[in-house]
């Protein structure tokens, strides 16, 4: 995760932000599917025994971090995806942001 977050760093700070845009589109798409399989903290576990929801959670600290300090291509790259892959982001994120507490 820190690997994918410095490689971002650099391209951000290198290139216009249209291409990071393109950047994220790639690295959510990656990140969605890992949310997929691993779930977040205080969540049921989507694929069983095998996932683990502390890398869920890495992949929804590293996409807030992302939507704080680089707003503008954050937002490019949501309106490039689906509604579906858009709802699972914002879910990272609320869950993130609220520190994962189970509705009542």
């Amino acid at each position: 995760m820190k690997v994918a977050l410095a490689s971002y760093q650099q391209f951000s700070a290198d290139f216009s932000d249209a291409e990071a845009t393109e950047f994220l589109i790639v690295l959510f798409e990656t990140f969605i599917a890992v949310l997929r399989f691993n779930g977040l903290p205080n969540h049921p576990p989507p694929k069983g025994t095998l996932s683990d929801s502390s890398i869920g959670r890495m992949c929804a600290q590293a996409i807030t971090h992302i939507a704080r300090t680089t707003p503008i291509p954050f937002k490019g790259s949501m309106g490039g995806m689906s509604e579906h892959d858009r709802a699972v982001l914002e879910f990272a994120v609320r869950g993130e942001m609220t520190g994962y507490a189970v509705a009542a």
